[in-house]
């Protein structure tokens, strides 16, 4: 199991992901960094996470070229948040849990495409056609400079 945190200290976060072996609870693997900036928090959370998938072992030509650990076009820690609590309200209460956390990533980051097509995708879910469509609209414009798995 994987377990993680990332600290705030003024402008600069320590970020930390431990491997813990499920039956003791014991720590296999444990990696730590700092990210000066909320913008490098991703590309450092990525570097640390490639350095325990190698400390535990994985076959190293996978981790060689690491994809993305939430591939997305926000560079904002609190919108990528948002749209995170968003999926886990949705898996827990239902998409209506959801929703006002992608509108919460959406005003933080208006040019967050994930978030406007996770939102049209949920209203579509709730018979909100209308606003369905405006929010796949938008995300669909803002289709250049978007990965490859968000494009598909």
């Amino acid at each position: 199991m994987l377990d993680g945190s990332i600290a705030n200290l003024g402008n600069r976060y320590i970020l930390s992901i431990q491997a813990r072996d499920c039956r003791t609870g014991g720590t296999l693997v444990t990696e730590q960094a700092p990210a000066a900036k909320p913008e490098d928090v991703l590309k450092v959370l990525s570097r640390i996470a490639a350095r325990v998938r190698t400390r535990l072992g994985q076959w190293l030509p996978t981790i060689a070229d690491p994809q993305p650990l939430e591939p997305s076009t926000t560079s904002s820690i609190e919108a990528l948040r948002a749209a995170s609590t968003a999926r886990a309200m949705v898996y827990k209460n239902g998409v209506a849990a959801g929703m006002p956390h992608l509108l919460r990533a959406i005003a933080i980051d208006p040019q967050f495409a994930m978030a406007y097509a996770e939102y049209a995708f949920y209203c579509g879910n709730t018979g909100q056609t209308d606003l369905a469509k405006e929010h796949a609209i938008k995300a669909y414009s803002m289709i250049v400079g978007v990965s490859d798995w968000e494009r598909f």
